[in-house]
């Protein structure tokens, strides 16, 4: 019995205690802040996972097919539409010059491309126009159609040697071939010239430009019509 009285009293002077209080706020200060920090934690890893989720509907986005959505009355259909990258339009570009060959029978045999298939001659047709001897070749050969017609060329024609000569001069570094073409009504020069036709010591029909190399020297001269 007596000592159920001491743990009685005991039990007092702890709820009286200071010590006892001070201990119940510490326990209680940490456990607040050990639930705050919890809190932020999850807060923290939230926020992540919204950045990932976010990051990836962007992703998916940014890949997503692009459409062009028509309307027909009550109804809207969609179609895919085709991205055709940049790259893919210079060699669209020489894709047409090729086709345009077809047009020139005498022109073909220089480029030697029909013994390949269709998905080789586009590179075939690169290869064959930006090399030199057939810069010249197809120069050659307008000029006998100048020569032969004393008219100039149709515009195709001349887009080929254009065209070849580009090609050529990508691959260069710090020079370039080109076409020279004199102006009209200009003094006749035989040492650039070439007089197809004409009696006259001005030139009033320019019927092939001058071919001039890499080094700026004239290798073909031009073909002119006098008066």
């Amino acid at each position: 019995m007596a000592k159920l009285m001491d743990i009685d009293k005991l039990l007092e002077q702890l709820e009286d205690s200071v010590m006892l209080k001070k201990l119940i706020q510490t326990i209680k200060r940490h456990w607040v802040g050990d639930a705050e920090q919890i809190s932020n934690s999850s807060q923290k890893v939230d926020q992540q996972l919204q950045g990932i989720i976010t990051q990836k509907e962007i992703v998916e986005k940014a890949i997503e097919v692009p459409v062009e959505k028509i309307i027909y009355k009550d109804k809207i259909v969609e179609k895919n539409i085709e991205i055709i990258p940049t790259w893919a339009l210079s060699l669209e570009e020489q894709k047409g010059y090729l086709d345009y060959l077809v047009q020139f029978p005498e022109l073909q045999s220089i480029f030697n491309i029909e013994q390949y298939d269709d998905a080789t001659k586009i590179l075939a047709f690169i290869s064959a126009s930006s090399q030199w001897q057939n810069i010249v070749r197809i120069w050659d050969k307008l000029a006998e159609q100048c020569k032969s017609s004393q008219q100039e060329l149709e515009t195709g024609k001349l887009k080929l040697l254009e065209n070849a000569i580009f090609l050529y001069n990508l691959t260069l570094l710090n020079t370039q071939a080109q076409l020279k073409t004199p102006d009209l009504n200009t003094d006749y020069d035989y040492n650039i010239h070439n007089q197809i036709s004409g009696s006259g010591s001005q030139i009033k029909l320019v019927l092939l430009s001058g071919l001039y190399n890499a080094s700026g020297e004239k290798v073909k001269s031009a073909l002119v019509i006098t008066a």
